[in-house]
């Protein structure tokens, strides 16, 4: 069995898998994370290597292609090679 901690409150509860609502602050599983006792945890932990870019004149179809290819939720923007947003 696994501990899960919701993001939100930080309720720990053990399970197998996180369940569908927490019981003290009630957000979705949307909102667990698996719990760490001691953490040593960084950044760098939860950073996705490989990030996507696009030039802000490309097309949001091409932004909504290039996510679906990699299963993204988000790119970087940019200008001229440099970022602009997200």
């Amino acid at each position: 069995m696994e501990k899960w901690e919701c993001y939100r409150c930080s309720y720990v509860t053990q399970s197998e898998s996180p369940p569908d609502e927490c019981p003290s602050c009630h957000h979705s599983a949307t909102f667990w994370i698996g719990h760490v006792e001691e953490s040593q945890l960084t950044v760098k932990d939860f950073v996705r290597s490989g990030l996507l870019k696009l030039e802000a004149s490309n097309t949001v179809l091409d932004a909504a292609k290039l996510m679906k290819e990699n299963d993204a939720g988000s790119v970087l923007v940019t200008v001229n090679g440099e970022t602009t947003g997200l």
